[in-house]
């Protein structure tokens, strides 16, 4: 039987099993990927973070609580007036995710020294908003590290991606929107003074993913390449 597919990114199709699931298919999975995704999940939700409850895993796929709502990355287009707000609320998220304490699962990669478990595609496609809740989805790429590692790659990710399926309506403040946002979730996320020693590191990671973009390439080097990394610090 087809299933309605409601969900399509750079890796995964999204589809909906009813009754409140949703299958992640995983058009490719490396060995064990999708059962360390779904341990990172599982301890998360369990120490108290807003993620999908996991139901099952195995192989190329992975069955969990279907999330109501839309990613943030809508709800910016749908109220850009709100930019600094939403980038403080996700900030806060951010913040809330490298501060829990939670032992991360025994079979989790290590990318750095560090102990705190990273999404490290933190950003506002994968932060989903209900109402006044967000819940944090797609943790494919969850590992072990420094905190600032995950800021910087947020950091990178947020001022380099191409962001598609942009409204229209918004397409001429798109760029003064992105640097709004990306404004306040740094300083409410408050760790740029962690990220800078990681944005090395966070850019040689981007450029060897295979599904970075050419001209996704050459903006994470533009990025690289800058002197400093100041952050305004957060406000009390």
């Amino acid at each position: 039987m087809d299933l309605p597919l409601i969900g399509s990114g750079r890796a995964a199709d999204v589809f909906d099993l009813g009754h409140g699931r949703v299958l992640k298919r995983y058009r490719r999975a490396a060995s064990g990927a999708v059962q360390r995704e779904a341990a990172a999940m599982t301890a998360l939700r369990a120490a108290g973070l807003p993620v999908p409850h996991v139901f099952e895993a195995h192989d190329t796929d992975l069955v969990m609580e279907k999330v109501e709502g839309r990613s943030m990355l809508d709800e910016l287009a749908a109220r850009p007036w709100a930019a600094r707000v939403l980038g403080r609320r996700v900030g806060e998220l951010h913040h809330q995710l490298l501060h829990l304490d939670v032992a991360p699962p025994a079979d989790l990669p290590s990318v750095a020294d560090g102990q705190r478990v990273l999404h490290l595609d933190f950003h506002p496609g994968n932060v989903m908003v209900h109402r006044q809740r967000l819940t944090i989805i797609d943790w494919t790429n969850a590992a072990v590290g420094p905190a600032g590692l995950d800021i910087a790659t947020t950091w990178m990710l947020m001022a380099t991606s191409t962001i598609d399926d942009v409204p229209r309506a918004i397409r001429p403040i798109a760029g003064f929107l992105r640097n709004v946002f990306l404004r306040s979730y740094l300083r409410a996320a408050n760790a740029g003074h962690e990220a800078e020693p990681w944005m090395r590191l966070a850019c040689e990671r981007r450029l060897v993913d295979p599904g970075t973009r050419p001209e996704e390439a050459e903006r994470v080097r533009a990025f690289a390449a800058r002197a400093t990394f100041a952050v305004e610090p957060r406000s009390q």
